[in-house]
C-alpha cells in the first residue's frame, strides 16, 4: 500500500513506469514518455539537495512505483553533489533501492538481492551521520535491512516499499 500524499503534487507522473525491454525507452525511443526533460533547471549541492525539486520528486516517483524514473532523477543529484561524499553515498543507496524496484518489475530476484545488499552496505557506511535530507540514517538502515531480508526470503519487494522522511528532522 502506498502513501497517497506527495511532496510535489504539481508535477504529474509519467504515462507509464519504464521497465527495460517492456516499454519504449523514455528518451531514446520517440514513443517514450520523456519524463523529466522539462524540469526547471537547478543545481544541487550537499547543502541544498534535500530541498531540490529533483530529490523530492524522486521520492514521489519511488513511492508510487516509478523506480526507473526515480533512479534517473536521483542520479542527476548524485553526480552534482559528488559521489564520494556522505550525501553522495546516501543518494547512491536510494538509487540502489530504485534499481531493486526495477529488477522486481523485470522479475529478477537475484539482482534485487544484489542491489539491496549494496544499498545496505552504503547506509552502513553512514552510521556516523545522524540524519541526511530529513531521514534518520539509523531508521533508514534498519528499514533497509528488513527490506533486504524480505527480498532474500520471499524473492519479492516488501509490502511497504516506500520512503518517508522523519517529520522531526530538519532537512
Amino acid at each position: 500500500m502506498r502513501r497517497s500524499d506527495r511532496l510535489l503534487p504539481e508535477f504529474p507522473f509519467p504515462a507509464y513506469t519504464y521497465v527495460p525491454g517492456k516499454q519504449p525507452h523514455p528518451f531514446s525511443d520517440p514513443r517514450g514518455h520523456r519524463f523529466g526533460h522539462d524540469l526547471p533547471p537547478e543545481t544541487t549541492n550537499a547543502a541544498s539537495f534535500a530541498s531540490s525539486i529533483r530529490f523530492r520528486l524522486g521520492i514521489d516517483l519511488f513511492n508510487h512505483g516509478y523506480y526507473w524514473e526515480a533512479h534517473e532523477i536521483w542520479e542527476t543529484c548524485w553526480r552534482e553533489v559528488g559521489p564520494p561524499t556522505a550525501t553522495g553515498r546516501f543518494l547512491k543507496a536510494l538509487i540502489q533501492w530504485a534499481v531493486v524496484g526495477v529488477k522486481a518489475l523485470q522479475g529478477q530476484p537475484e539482482n534485487m538481492a544484489k542491489h539491496a545488499h549494496r544499498a545496505v552496505e552504503l547506509l552502513e557506511n553512514l552510521v556516523d551521520q545522524e540524519s541526511l535530507a530529513g531521514f534518520s540514517i539509523a531508521r533508514l538502515l534498519a528499514t533497509s535491512r528488513q527490506w533486504w531480508t524480505t527480498i532474500l526470503v520471499e524473492n519479492a519487494l516488501p509490502e511497504r516499499f516506500s520512503l518517508f522522511r522523519d517529520e522531526s528532522i530538519e532537512g
